[in-house]
């Protein structure tokens, strides 16, 4: 794989000296203000492990640093019905930072429904998200104020109006999101699709929820967790 600053990749084959491109110009980064990754080489457990530059919205106030990194992510290529594409993953180490968990079952999800996700709150957080859509015709999770909608008959998810089309699989929607305080992650069907969106959180909202619009969906499951800071012991 050959990628560029600003994610745009190619596939082919390299013989030493010449890269020939079999499928290029191809994307699956569509987040905000994310630019020049670095990858490690030589990584001990052989993974290809990817930062990138992330222009946040950090200097504000007595702040002592400017602009941030991504949380790590490590690539792999997999086989869709387009042919070989790349795919990120959040490092299996940021398990690590996990504290408290909030479990959800499956549940039905219908337009004015009680909030399912009313019992969990947090400043720093992970989510993961299991969901069918059903008849629904929009899915919105709210985080922390910040409204993430899916339109189920575009395929379309829309944040802060950043754009990016994902794709259901198997008529399902899975969401991994890492909520940090200037910015979201979010990671959808297993990698396939990333945006990260830089985005400055009210820090005293720490409320989340989930609710459809014109039909119903169904929560196959959730697990929510609160994250410790990397720079804690």
């Amino acid at each position: 794989m050959l990628t560029g600053a600003n994610s745009q990749y190619a596939i082919g084959s390299f013989d030493g000296k010449k890269f020939t491109p079999e499928a290029e110009r191809l994307f699956s980064q569509y987040g905000r203000d994310y630019y020049a990754a670095q990858t490690f080489s030589n990584e001990p457990l052989g993974r290809r492990i990817e930062i990138g530059w992330w222009r946040t919205h950090t200097n504000q106030g007595a702040t002592a640093f400017n602009q941030s990194m991504s949380i790590p992510m490590e690539l792999k290529l997999k086989t869709t019905e387009k042919g070989i594409r790349l795919f990120r993953e959040p490092v299996a180490e940021l398990q690590n930072l996990r504290k408290d968990k909030l479990h959800i079952g499956q549940i039905s999800l219908k337009a004015g429904k009680l909030n399912q996700l009313q019992h969990f709150s947090g400043d720093v957080a992970e989510l993961k998200l299991l969901i069918t859509p059903k008849s629904a015709r929009n899915i919105q999770i709210n985080v922390r104020g910040l409204v993430m909608n899916y339109n189920v008959a575009t395929e379309e998810m829309v944040v802060d109006n950043v754009r990016a089309i994902v794709p259901l699989r198997d008529g399902k929607l899975v969401l991994r999101l890492f909520v940090d305080r200037t910015g979201l992650e979010l990671f959808a069907q297993n990698g396939e699709i990333y945006m990260p969106i830089n985005y400055n959180f009210d820090h005293n909202n720490l409320q989340y929820g989930i609710s459809v619009s014109n039909g119903q969906a169904v929560l196959d499951q959730a697990d929510l967790y609160t994250l410790k800071s990397i720079w804690s012991d």
